[in-house]
């Protein structure tokens, strides 16, 4: 079964989230007002259409609510964010995953009830920071509840050592 997604709004972050689940072998509708971003990425996913998405007969044209998730990516225009993700909401479209460029507009999404908010911006900027107080490190995804996955270059002393050997538990 194919996955079927929509990106709404394809300036970097959002083309760059239509071209990976495109890569990945999803079904991808990419959607946005700017025809020339539409043309640019027409031949890399299953669907690519100019449209306004603040319009719900040019989205139900579209069965946008058919959808296994819409991911909202619109950045310079949050009015037009909103209105889109409440046409969605309307529409009772499943999973709807919002971008917020900001604290203010991720209290907007979440009172809205939206409950996947991306901050590419916020996400990247802690990534950097820790990268810069921690050069060893090669990449870093923070978690829910203050958990997170750090990827490290290995130390010099425990290279061609087993786990028990590291005494990893120990230290």
């Amino acid at each position: 079964m194919t996955n079927r997604f929509a990106v709404i709004g394809l300036g970097q972050f959002g083309e760059s989230i239509a071209r990976t689940l495109s890569d990945s072998g999803a079904e991808v509708l990419a959607i946005d007002i700017d025809l020339d971003k539409v043309e640019a990425i027409k031949d890399d996913v299953a669907y690519a259409v100019a449209l306004d998405s603040t319009d719900v007969k040019a989205l139900k044209a579209q069965n946008i609510q058919d959808m296994d998730a819409i991911v909202v990516a619109i950045g310079e225009n949050f009015e037009g964010l909103l209105l889109t993700t409440v046409l969605l909401l309307e529409l009772e479209v499943e999973r709807i995953i919002a971008r917020a460029a900001n604290a203010q507009q991720r209290m907007i999404l979440e009172k809205m009830g939206i409950e996947e908010i991306l901050s590419p911006e916020e996400t990247v900027g802690k990534t950097v920071a820790e990268m810069l107080l921690h050069p060893n490190m090669k990449s870093f995804l923070p978690l829910p509840d203050d958990y997170e996955i750090v990827e490290i270059n290995t130390p010099s002393r425990v290279v061609d050592q087993t786990i028990s050997e590291i005494g990893l538990r120990e230290k």
